[in-house]
Formats: C-alpha cells, structure tokens, sequence
C-alpha cells in the first residue's frame, strides 16, 4: 500500500542517514537538518498516528545505522578534536577565529583568507569564476524567494553545511563543508537557468553550450596547472 511504502522509503532515509555517521565529521550537520525535514514530512499526515508512525520509521532507520557509531562513542569517547579546532575550545586570536570562519566562505568563490593549506583549493576559489558568477544568481534568486519552502530549504542546507569551517579556528580545510557542494550545483544550475531566461530563445542553447564548454576547459586548465608549474620548475 502507499502508506506502507512511505513507511519503508523514511526508515529508508534514516538508515541512510544513520550510516553517514561513519563517512566524514561533516555529516553530523545533516542529522539535525534531515530529523527537522522528517518532522515536517510527518507532520503533512492526515492522523496522528500516521505522523507517529512515519517519524518513528525514519527514527528506526536512523538508529539502525547509527548503531556501529553510537557504540563507538560510548565506549571510546567523542569530541575532544572538534572542541579544540572550535570556536569554544580554541586559543586562537579572535582575529585569526574570525578570518579562519569566513575563509570557508570565500574559499568558494575565490580564496581563503589565511593560507588554505594541503586541503584547500589550489587555484581560485571551489568553483571556477564562470560557475561561481551563476552560484551568486542563484543564490540572490534563492534568497528572492526565502519564503518559499524549496528556498527556504536549499539556504538552510547551505548554512548547516558550511557550519563545521565557520566555526573552525585552525586552518581551512574545504572537507569539512563537502556538504554544502550539492547545493553549490543546485545554485548555480539555477542562476544559469535564470541568466539563460534574459536572453532570446533561440540564443539560450548557445549560450548554455559556450558557457559549459568555456567552463569545463577552465576547469581542466586550473586541474592541470599545479603539474605543469612542477614540471617547469623542476631541475
């Protein structure tokens, strides 16, 4: 039956969501995001028990595959190394705090503002200027449209996902806001879109065309330089 599915698809997510506990530190700002979605999720019911039934499944499933980490954490501990890399836990100047957290953010578009160390991007920003330029439309269009409920979504998955670097205080280390890489796709697909929409309609498919093609050889280019800049500069 559709209800039975529904049951099955959200202890589906949870499981999925209680597994990614053992990929990366990052994931952990998902957990808070995704129970908030599910509880909307449930809320959308027609009953109270339907909307019990629908958040204790994706609970379940959470549980399930959270299981090998929880147990982890009870019997070895959890969190000494984040509290020291922390805003709350860190001896850094409150200036280096400061431009630690907000490189996390430029490092997207253009570059830290500290040295961004082995983990950062070695050229420019994320996104090359191209994709960055349509990120920024879609992320001014998104938050155009802040009361609508996709919009509302996509910048508080944004904003979870860059948490763990803003309140970093160490170095920059882009790992830790992989998270906020699908909705940096998400954005720019849809500044592109929008920038697409000012042209003619029989220029938009060139345009599309000449923009991904520009930017898919400025990205080979910025993957392939730091290799030819060791090579020339070798003895």
């Amino acid at each position: 039956t559709t209800g039975r599915s529904r049951l099955l698809w959200s202890s589906a997510a949870g499981l999925f969501l209680g597994l990614g506990t053992l990929t990366f530190t990052a994931w952990l700002v998902a957990i808070p995001v995704a129970f908030a979605f599910a509880a909307t999720r449930a809320r959308s019911r027609r009953n109270t028990a339907s909307q019990v039934a629908f958040f204790l499944s994706f609970l379940t499933g959470f549980l399930l595959g959270a299981s090998p980490f929880l147990l982890a954490v009870v019997r070895e501990g959890y969190g000494q190394h984040l509290y020291s890399v922390s805003t709350l836990g860190s001896w850094s100047e409150e200036t280096q705090k400061r431009l630690v957290g907000l490189s996390y953010g430029t490092a997207i578009f253009w570059k830290g503002l500290v040295p961004t160390g082995a983990y950062g991007p070695p050229l420019g920003g994320l996104l090359n200027p191209l994709l960055g330029a349509a990120c920024l439309a879609g992320l001014a269009l998104t938050l155009r449209r802040f009361f609508e409920a996709r919009s509302f979504w996509l910048l508080l998955i944004f904003i979870a996902g860059l948490l763990p670097g803003l309140l970093s205080t160490d170095y920059v280390e882009m790992f830790r806001i992989v998270l906020v890489q699908p909705v940096l796709i998400l954005l720019s697909v849809g500044g592109l879109a929008s920038l697409a929409g000012t042209l003619p309609r029989q220029a938009r498919g060139r345009f599309l065309v000449l923009f991904l093609v520009l930017s898919t050889l400025l990205d080979l280019f910025l993957f392939v330089r730091p290799v030819l800049d060791r090579h020339r500069d070798a003895p």
